[in-house]
């Protein structure tokens, strides 16, 4: 019985989605919730919100990537045209034990190694990579065409209007996590 479930959910496990911080997640069934309740007074915000579990594809995914989906799977790259299935923010995975990572400390970890799974946030507050410049807070963001699964500012270029994903809670210098609140359509 036991295996036949596992089965099921990872048959499944493409199209789970749950609402809520996305730590200390845990399986009921076929359903998926967090175990720790949102904690509002944080300093600085908390991470969390809306994720999806998502196969990984060929690339390394590590936790801060933004990502978007091609025949089933996630991928990252430099190519914005790929951007326009925009799938999120990863924020844990298979290298993580299936927990999404809350701090600062655990951006950039390895999320999935290739054909893993990884937690991708749709909606709410993540850490994401800036690319090669700074931002400052409350900048539009799009994703990077100079450092695949990075972030960039918006610019006026007509091609960026539609490919906005959310903007910066923070101030981050180039390379840098930032906190960012990510809304993907």
């Amino acid at each position: 019985m036991g295996a036949l479930l596992t089965l099921a959910v990872l048959a499944l496990s493409a199209f789970m989605v749950y609402s809520g911080t996305y730590v200390n997640i845990v399986r009921t069934g076929p359903y998926t919730t967090p175990s720790t309740a949102f904690d509002s007074t944080t300093a600085g915000g908390q991470p969390g919100g809306t994720v999806r579990i998502y196969k990984d594809s060929t690339d390394t995914m590590l936790v801060g990537d933004v990502v978007y989906l091609a025949r089933s799977r996630v991928h990252k790259s430099t190519t914005i045209a790929g951007y326009n299935t925009v799938a999120g923010v990863v924020v844990g995975g298979s290298a993580t034990s299936m927990r999404g990572n809350i701090t600062k400390a655990g951006w950039h970890d390895t999320a999935s190694f290739a054909y893993g799974r990884v937690y991708v946030l749709t909606c709410g507050r993540a850490y994401v990579s800036a690319d090669s410049v700074g931002l400052a807070p409350g900048t539009q963001l799009i994703p990077s065409t100079s450092v695949a699964g990075a972030v960039k500012a918006r610019t006026t270029v007509i091609d960026t209007n539609y490919r906005v994903m959310g903007f910066t809670l923070d101030s981050a210098v180039a390379g840098a996590a930032v906190m960012a609140r990510i809304c993907v359509k």
